[in-house]
């Protein structure tokens, strides 16, 4: 490490935030007896960095604080087993050009809104193709339409809801120019894939998969450049969906249709081969039936994901058996799951959570914008279990209790689609302000809604009493206790993982001999789309939609690590 600042940052450097900083009263909890402390606090970013790999440089300026008063964790400046991963020096000085003082480095947690590239090589650029004769950002009117491969999904845990879509530009200026760019209708829908790319139809309905989801629909704009030059290898123009589509493991089938971009853009291809394929119809936004590309190639992207796990987890391809009304007038209701319902890894850092409608409700939900005057929730490690619950809220919440979110929340107008194709969907994506970090073991989620009216809330959403109980009060939003309702609400958790484990498949840190059982089991069951497979075919390392001895060898050197990276 240079003592130059300069000297240390990379040709692709960015502000990822800059300005006035303000930590709110308790953000960092305390240090416990025994261990560390939980990461608790997170600094917003308004510009991401897109990580490629490689040593990572993180420069910070800050002016002196009114108040001193506490110690992050680091690890010794003198450390010198780890100087050679890891270091920091600092100058007392804003803005210095040079740090020369030998620092303690603070331990970090980085928040990254996952993603992934298809194919995966696209990480060193090695399979990018030509510029498409058909594009995202087509001056005219079009349906396209893209199958990616299961083997080109692996890095997107089952289970994730993919929340964003992005190309890579062909050409050497940004996209698009001072003018920006829009269109008046732009609609994508995501679906498990009825064939894989090789068998791809020209008819787009025969690749479409049942449970089909428009994540995105209506007019859009793009500002001036938000699609970077060919130059740097990065992807851009994103488009953020309306809705997350919940990843169940194999292919992907995406179809867009738009009226026509404003300012046309080209976008880099994928090479031919067996990862993706498209077709597509030029010049009709409803069109049936399309045109494979030229080579069979298609364009390169790159999804945004959450990784999200379903609890209780009995209910991850089924429905619950009751409902309750989360958001019909004043209430407080708490719930547990038990251990082996937690549809999160152990260590995982929990970032929000969304919930779904019971199966009879039909249109969309809410019919217009509902505001919600409270809406807090408070999450913890349960003392108990969902057969010993205790009516009394405090007695089941452990010593981490946390309020992740608290205050007024906006529900949009169809924020829970309807329940089409043969499913439930989970709708509006709650995002926590203060994290919660899975420790192992059974949790809890205590609601309370201050929402006096009810109105236009008195629908039902889905519930399950195997695994997970609840207990409720709905006179008071500040109730301690509540009566037995002896099941709890199907939430989705959106979470930040530890590490990429797929081999550890019952989420508790190691690949043993527990993890063993489940993979025999799936092995003996052999093909994935048999009813008695796991949910998205986990074991299925290969991705070639069987676990047979092909996934037998991965699975067996992760047994011999043991530990989880």
């Amino acid at each position: 490490m240079s003592t130059t600042v300069a000297a240390n940052s990379g040709s692709d450097a960015i502000t990822v935030r800059s300005g006035p900083l303000a930590v709110a009263a308790g953000s960092l909890t305390a240090k416990p007896t025994l261990g560390t402390a939980a990461f608790t606090w997170e600094v917003p970013f308004s510009q991401p960095f897109p990580y490629r790999s490689g040593t990572l440089d993180m420069l910070i300026n800050n002016q002196p604080i009114a108040v001193i008063d506490g110690r992050l964790d680091a690890i010794d400046a003198d450390n010198v087993a780890l100087q050679s991963v890891i270091r920091e020096k600092f100058a007392i000085a804003i803005n210095s050009a040079t740090v020369s003082s030998p620092g303690h480095v603070p331990v970090a947690r980085y928040s990254a809104d996952a993603q992934v590239m298809v194919p995966n090589a696209l990480k060193d650029e090695s399979a990018f193709g030509a510029a498409s004769a058909v594009s995202p950002y087509d001056s005219t009117e079009r349906t396209y339409q893209q199958i990616l491969g299961a083997s080109e999904l692996t890095y997107v845990p089952i289970g994730s809801l993919i929340t964003s879509i992005s190309y890579a530009n062909f050409i050497s200026t940004p996209w698009p120019d001072a003018a920006g760019a829009s269109a008046d209708d732009y609609s994508i829908e995501i679906s498990t894939a009825a064939r894989r790319p090789d068998t791809m139809s020209v008819t787009f309905a025969e690749n479409v998969g049942n449970d089909a989801l428009i994540v995105r629909s209506g007019p859009i704009a793009w500002l001036p450049g938000v699609l970077p030059s060919v130059s740097t290898g990065r992807f851009g123009g994103t488009i953020t969906f309306d809705r997350g589509f919940v990843y169940k493991g194999g292919d992907l089938c995406i179809t867009i249709r738009h009226s026509g971009v404003t300012t046309p853009g080209t976008v880099r291809t994928v090479a031919p081969g067996p990862s993706s394929r498209s077709t597509y119809n030029e010049g009709n936004k409803v069109a049936a039936t399309g045109l494979f590309f030229g080579g069979n190639s298609s364009a390169a992207v790159q999804l945004g994901y959450i990784p999200s796990g379903v609890s209780p987890k009995n209910v991850l391809a089924a429905d619950g058996n009751g409902g309750r009304f989360l958001l019909a007038g004043v209430r407080s209701y708490q719930m547990i799951y038990d251990a082996d319902q937690v549809g999160v890894p152990v260590g995982a850092t929990i970032n929000g959570v969304s919930f779904r409608l019971e199966n009879y409700v039909t249109g969309a939900f809410p019919a217009t914008d509902l505001t919600l005057d409270r809406f807090d929730i408070t999450m913890s490690s349960a003392t108990r279990s969902a057969a010993t619950m205790s009516n009394t809220f405090a007695a089941n919440e452990g010593a981490d209790v946390t309020t992740v979110r608290s205050g007024a929340i906006t529900i949009a107008a169809a924020s829970f689609p309807p329940n089409a194709h043969g499913g439930r969907r989970f709708g509006i994506f709650i995002p926590f302000t203060r994290p919660f970090v899975y420790k192992g073991g059974p949790i809890t989620m205590l609601l309370r809604n201050g929402n006096a009216s009810g109105a236009g809330t008195d629908v039902e959403f889905d519930a399950h009493s195997v695994g997970a109980n609840g207990k409720r009060d709905t006179s008071s939003a500040d109730a301690v206790s509540g009566v037995s309702v002896l099941n709890a609400v199907v939430a989705r958790f959106a979470f930040t993982e530890d590490a990429f484990c797929p081999a550890d498949l019952n989420n508790d840190g190691l690949v043993d001999d527990a993890d063993f059982q489940i993979f025999l089991l799936a092995y003996n069951t052999l093909d994935c789309s048999d009813p008695a497979m796991d949910f998205g075919c986990p074991s299925d390392f290969t991705h070639d939609t069987i676990v047979n001895d092909d996934d037998f060898l991965p699975f067996v050197q992760a047994y011999n690590a043991l530990l989880c990276p």
